[in-house]
């Protein structure tokens, strides 16, 4: 992996969206999005318009640092994020900002040597490369519908990494990771080096830093308003050691700067009632769509779906096709004509080459008349073929 050049994530989603241009153009209505982030017309117009409220917009004349907030409201968010005993808490605009200053403080702290299990967001991989981290790639190992840690492999490289960087759930999968792996972490691996977990997708209640947060060695990034299918106004936490408060304070600054407004509207969001409420009304929407994505991907016995994922995004696996079926526009063009839907596949998030084909399935672009059945035609079509 070189960071000189195009960036291949980026082109991949470009040659897909161009794909769609040109479906467009030739049929006179997009494709189906299938895997797109941002959820359906239906899902938002039911689920979400008219259910959100934001507080009032308050200042947003002066620069706000994350330091200066309140600490009544700093300390609500770390609780509700990692339990009642969590560590320091540092706010950012965004997840994205928030792997930026992290790996700005590992560097500072010179923790240059990496060890990344994938799939994992491409951003990780971009900012270790820029800043001239020596990085590793392992992946998870899929088995039985779900994931385990690739322990052997991090074992035998322990002495020569500074950090063992996760994303959990499993990146577009909404696998958390067992017992046995956070045994595994606890027991074996923070007591030597850093472990930075990216859990911008996890749902409230089940991060890793409730269990992990009070090792020194831990560090966890938090996106809470992807859970409710809500990017236009959000903010990322960062948790850590208080022995690190200095060094994040100074790089937040650096990398980040001051949080808008809308972020902090976002916080106060987070923190009511009202987005309560909101998650278990999407929570139980969202168990209904995945019955109906259960229902049909077992009528075609070349697919599955992993057991146990528990959130808005899910994979779909096809092994006996190549990871890169579908690796350039003419190939993403043609998939689209021959199924009226367009979908991202697992190689965009590092997915391994051994699972086979993958691709992703977003539960918020249901709707009751096309979602089910462009499903039907992607796997009517793989399989086929």
């Amino acid at each position: 992996m070189s960071f000189k050049g195009p960036i291949q994530e980026l082109l991949t989603i470009e040659d897909i969206e161009r794909a769609e241009v040109r479906y467009k153009h030739v049929y006179g209505q997009a494709p189906f999005l299938l895997s797109t982030w941002n959820p359906s017309e239906y899902y938002r117009n039911t689920h979400l318009l008219n259910q959100v409220t934001f507080p009032p917009q308050g200042n947003f004349i002066d620069y706000i640092y994350s330091y200066e907030l309140d600490e009544d409201l700093s300390a609500a968010c770390g609780e509700k994020i990692a339990g009642p005993n969590h560590q320091a808490i540092l706010l950012t605009n965004s997840g994205t900002s928030s792997i930026s200053l992290v790996t700005s403080v590992l560097s500072a702290l010179d923790k240059r040597r990496i060890l990344v299990v994938s799939p994992t967001y491409f951003a990780v991989l971009y900012n270790c490369l820029h800043k001239g981290f020596s990085i590793r790639e392992a992946h998870y190992v899929r088995q039985h519908g779900t994931y385990q840690l690739p322990r052997e492999y991090i074992l035998n490289t322990l002495e020569e990494t500074d950090v063992l960087w996760l994303t959990a759930p499993i990146y577009n999968s909404s696998v958390y990771l067992g017992d046995a792996e956070l045994k595994f972490l606890q027991n074996q691996v923070l007591p030597h080096i850093y472990v930075v977990v990216d859990e911008c997708f996890c749902g409230s209640g089940l991060e890793l830093s409730r269990i992990l947060g009070n090792n020194p060695h831990f560090i966890g990034i938090y996106d809470p308003m992807k859970q409710f299918l809500i990017n236009g106004a959000k903010f990322s936490a960062v948790m850590f050691s208080p022995m690190l408060e200095g060094v994040f304070c100074d790089w937040s600054d650096i990398v980040c700067g001051g949080l808008t407004s809308s972020t902090i509207q976002a916080l106060e969001f987070f923190l009511s009632q009202e987005a309560d409420r909101l998650l278990k009304n999407l929570q139980s929407a969202d168990r209904r769509i995945k019955q109906i994505v259960c229902a049909t991907v077992s009528e075609f016995p070349s697919a599955s779906l992993d057991i146990h994922a528990d959130g808005h995004m899910m994979m779909c696996y096809i092994p006996r096709l190549p990871s890169d079926y579908l690796r350039s526009f003419e190939d993403f063009y043609r998939f689209q004509q021959k199924t009226g839907t367009s979908i991202i596949p697992g190689t965009r998030f590092h997915f391994p080459d051994h699972d086979g084909f993958t691709f992703r399935i977003n539960l918020a672009r249901y709707d009751p008349i096309r979602f089910e059945r462009a499903l039907k035609r992607v796997l009517m079509y793989l399989s086929a073929v």
